[in-house]
């Protein structure tokens, strides 16, 4: 295999339509958050970064990587860009379905936290502004409200 053909091989996207046997919605997930960089910038922009300088700073990303991973988000509306008008250049936010994966990425943090954290703590933690305290995301059935989980 030669440079280039790897190269294009690590670039390409699979996509539900590309991998057979596996749940459709499954795959469009991973398709939007299953790389290292993308779940890092929707991260960001929910601590509030709107503008590329922004990103690249807080993630320490390349360029190439961030534009292409801003783009695959613009385009599955999960970040709208606007111009932003004082440096005309453009800023990202959330969408309402960009917002909504906010209770994905708390549960993953909480994940992260009870798991992956070392000795000394978690480097964030999630906290509610209404009472202080940390938040223990729970996943919850919408009609009796009791908890969910694995079946073990």
């Amino acid at each position: 295999m030669t440079t280039s053909a790897a190269r294009s091989w690590r670039r390409s996207a699979f996509t539900a339509d590309t991998q057979h046997g596996s749940h459709a919605s499954l795959t469009h997930i991973a398709d939007i958050v299953g790389d290292a960089w993308t779940p890092l910038i929707i991260a960001a922009a929910f601590f509030g970064r709107r503008r590329f300088d922004g990103f690249e700073e807080e993630l320490g990303i390349a360029t190439n990587i961030l534009a292409a991973r801003l783009e695959l988000l613009v385009a599955q509306r999960i970040l709208v860009r606007r111009l932003y008008v004082r440096t005309r250049r453009h800023e990202y936010r959330l969408t309402g379905k960009g917002r909504d994966l906010f209770h994905y990425a708390a549960v993953l943090n909480a994940w992260g936290d009870r798991w992956l954290a070392p000795p000394s703590g978690p480097a964030y933690q999630l906290v509610h502004r209404a009472c202080g305290c940390v938040v223990a995301p729970v996943v919850r059935c919408g009609h009796c409200t009791s908890r969910c989980g694995p079946t073990r």
